[in-house]
């Protein structure tokens, strides 16, 4: 990517005024002495009368105060007595059992499919996906899946289902079809391609469970970027020194039929780009009257990966030979964080950040509290973010007057210098 310097000033300058204009709009909030080293805190607005836990979201408002990974996150009351809590997030779940499968024959119909037959045997287990393992490092195929509970009367569970390899674009693609939950013996595998036989090698069946994680959308401006280049399209998103954690992109594209790889990359400066996930989005309409498959399957416009924090975020839509999608948004979202914690009635907490040498605390609530009382915590909420005039940098004397550090090297090489020429004029 290139940015010309002019448009760099200009957004590293709208950044520090932003941030600047947030600072001054700031109150202040004196916190007690022992958390001086604390520069801002917010107000837990808890339900009235309620004792027992309760659960705050950290804001990006937080998240942009706080240390990365908010290591310095801590709640007080206001005697300024510290409250353990347990920062928590509804992450994603995706377990995989397989199950026995056996590819028996491999067929081809020119113009029209290799078909594949799968036998689970008598009185499978439950299945719901199916992996197909093919020869080639570079292709795209559409795959239709049908269940029969004798090998001859079939039902079509997912009509079209897209599994691609790109290889030389540095992307593995996707070759697992996803269908309705069945305990069906057989399963035919068609790979919608007639040009030639296709070198199906073998299939793995297995049943997924799936529990999607909490995710919230940021609000960021992700723009078209200029600079892609061609066969391709980019939107670059700039979080400025916020640097919110991002684990899904999801697009809204306008365009009724369509299927592109996604690439997602990350960068702290705009120039050297590492690469935080790839997926792919498609929407298939229904074509076939015997197929049963849940809409989910004949489309997705999200992109899921390992959360990650930058500055600099650039989504990359894989057009190939295609022209670009129609009417595309892109949007960044992230799973946000609960700071959950008990209260008493009668008491009022604040939730501090800032602290630039904090490390993380560790609390035994996390280990004693069960996930399901941790998901029914009742809602807080957060008042605006004040700054504690009584803040004290933690840093040590010399890290915060290192020009008096540089002074006594100097005095002292000088000392020495006189004594040296002394030494040597004796």
């Amino acid at each position: 990517m290139t940015r010309s310097p002019q448009r760099s000033i200009l957004a590293a300058l709208a950044a520090a005024l932003l941030f600047a204009a947030a600072l001054w709009s700031q109150s202040e909030f004196p916190l007690p002495d022992a958390w001086r080293h604390w520069r801002y805190s917010s107000p837990v607005e808890a339900p009235a009368g309620h004792t027992g836990v309760v659960s705050v979201v950290a804001s990006p408002a937080v998240t942009a105060h706080a240390q990365p990974r908010w290591a310095d996150l801590r709640v007080v009351d206001e005697t300024g007595r510290e409250i353990p809590y347990v920062l928590h997030t509804v992450q994603d779940r995706h377990s995989v059992e397989q199950r026995p499968a056996r590819l028996m024959e491999v067929s081809f119909r020119p113009g029209e499919s290799t078909q594949g037959i799968v036998d689970l045997d008598v009185d499978p287990a439950e299945h719901n996906s199916l992996e197909v393992q093919i020869a080639r490092s570079d292709y795209f195929l559409w795959v239709e899946v049908a269940i029969s509970p004798d090998g001859r009367s079939w039902r079509i569970l997912n009509e079209r289902s897209p599994v691609y390899r790109f290889a030389a674009s540095g992307l593995d693609g996707n070759q697992t079809i996803r269908y309705s939950a069945s305990r069906s013996r057989y399963l035919r595998v068609r790979l919608l391609e007639g040009a030639e036989k296709l070198p199906l090698n073998a299939v793995r069946v297995a049943q997924e469970i799936r529990r999607e994680a909490e995710r919230a959308p940021l609000e960021a401006t992700v723009q078209p970027h200029p600079a892609a280049p061609v066969n391709e399209s980019w939107w670059l998103a700039d979080l400025g020194e916020a640097r919110l954690p991002i684990s899904e992109v999801r697009f809204a594209v306008d365009q009724p039929e369509f299927h592109r790889a996604v690439r997602v990359r990350s960068s702290d400066d705009g120039k050297a780009w590492r690469t935080a996930g790839y997926g792919d989005i498609y929407r298939i309409p229904p074509r076939a009257s015997t197929a049963t498959e849940e809409a989910s399957q004949r489309e997705r416009m999200l992109v899921r990966f390992q959360e990650a924090q930058a500055r600099f975020w650039r989504v990359e839509v894989l057009n190939r030979n295609d022209p670009p999608l129609a009417g595309t948004r892109v949007q960044l979202l992230g799973t946000p964080r609960r700071v959950i914690f008990r209260v008493e009635a009668g008491r009022s907490y604040r939730l501090l950040m800032g602290h630039p040498r904090a490390t993380a605390a560790q609390y035994e609530m996390a280990r004693l509290t069960p996930e399901v009382e941790l998901e029914a915590a009742p809602a807080a909420s957060l008042g605006a973010i004040a700054v504690n005039p009584a803040w004290a940098d933690p840093a040590p004397w010399t890290e915060r007057h290192p020009y008096l550090l540089w002074i006594a090297l100097l005095a002292a090489a000088a000392i020495l210098g006189l004594l040296a020429l002394r030494a040597l004029r004796g």
